[in-house]
């Protein structure tokens, strides 16, 4: 199918391609929804894997659906659900226009040096990771003081 960026706004393969990717998380969010509604680790668990495997279908989603991504990441503890939340809580912060992501800018600066005292040990996340968080809150940090 055409990306979306790749056809004009308005097209029928700009639309069909926004139809494909909503279709895309909808799941993620219902299976998410149900997870909050009975705090189950099982339903977080499906949840973080389809976000994940639909997130990685496309960099066009909403900025949302990474942001929701990295919640249910967060949610769902297993060894390495922190370098995923991490991980799509930092494309959220490359990808949004909202000045208001105080708390996850403060939770990637606590990953980062939480994440050094890691390294040092020989353990983590991938350094492909850590350089996507750097600059995710590097840019953040701009965004933030540009608009004041």
């Amino acid at each position: 199918m055409t990306r979306r960026s790749e056809s004009g706004e308005g097209t029928w393969e700009h639309v069909a391609y926004g139809d494909y990717v909503a279709a895309l998380t909808k799941p993620a969010l219902a299976v998410m929804t149900y997870a909050d509604e009975l705090g189950s680790q099982e339903a977080y668990r499906v949840a973080a894997e389809l976000y994940d495997e639909a997130l990685q279908r496309s960099e066009e989603f909403p900025d949302v659906n990474y942001k929701n991504a990295a919640i249910a990441f967060g949610k769902f503890r297993n060894r390495d659900s922190p370098c995923k939340m991490v991980h799509y809580f930092s494309v959220f912060l490359l990808k949004t226009s909202s000045k208001q992501e105080h708390q996850i800018l403060r939770t990637l600066r606590d990953f980062l040096v939480h994440e050094q005292k890691m390294q040092e040990e020989g353990e983590g996340c991938s350094s492909e990771i850590l350089l996507t968080a750097k600059k995710a809150y590097r840019h953040y940090r701009r965004v933030v003081a540009e608009s004041k």
